[in-house]
């Protein structure tokens, strides 16, 4: 999950730089322009929050699956046939 994470900031970080500077720009100079930065960031906040959502999915199926083989291990362990 960390690694997902850390990547993820890597790509929400930009995208909230961007964000920034267009509304930079919008409020102090014109009210038009800069749309390409409001783009870009749109795209790497998306990716930043998507590569977020694999590291938990990623994370809840490793849950999942330690949960199965203990309970497979308490299962063979008492003796159940099944």
């Amino acid at each position: 999950f960390k690694t997902f994470f850390s990547i993820g900031i890597l790509f929400l970080t930009p995208g909230v730089l961007l964000i920034m500077r267009f509304l930079y720009f919008y409020v102090t100079e014109q009210r038009s322009g800069h749309i390409q930065s409001l783009i870009i960031a749109a795209i790497l906040m998306i990716m930043g929050f998507g590569v977020i959502l694999l590291g938990f999915l990623g994370d809840i199926v490793s849950i999942n699956r330690r949960l199965n083989e203990e309970m497979l291990y308490r299962a063979k362990k008492a003796g159940f046939k099944g």
